[in-house]
């Protein structure tokens, strides 16, 4: 189970991130998010379809017909099959939460706001890799 938490300079001054080369973890995933601006290349080599998420419809890459069964982009030896991958695999650890809209007093309009997130059990944490931020944060 992931444990996402707000990235904090204090708190993860010493965490280091390795690049992801197996994707093991995602070889059970039936479908994978696809954000707009990466439609065009995904769409090239892979189908997309919508889903109907509440009142909402979003972009989707099949990867499996069932949880139960693997992805078909993903190699046995956890290797991606494809040129393109999509990004809510390449943004690992990193996630980004998006907070209830708020008013912006000053402009009186609504806003949504990001807030940017380490997934903290992500096996592309540990003591190699690379540091996320240098002595002057």
């Amino acid at each position: 189970m992931p444990k996402i938490t707000p990235l904090s300079k204090r708190e993860h001054a010493n965490v280091k991130v390795k690049a992801q080369t197996h994707f093991d973890e995602f070889t059970n995933v039936s479908v994978l998010p696809v954000y707009a601006y990466e439609a065009a290349s995904i769409a090239r080599t892979h189908p997309l379809v919508f889903i109907k998420n509440d009142e909402n419809f979003s972009l989707a890459l099949p990867c499996s017909l069932s949880e139960k069964l693997p992805s078909a982009w993903i190699s046995k030896e956890g290797k991606w099959l494809t040129e393109y991958v999509p990004a809510a695999i390449k943004q690992r650890p990193f996630t980004v939460l998006l907070q209830d809209k708020d008013k912006d007093k000053d402009k009186d309009k609504d806003k949504d706001k990001g807030l940017l997130c380490i997934d903290e059990d992500s096996a592309l944490i540990g003591d190699e890799g690379d540091l996320l931020f240098n002595e002057d944060g």
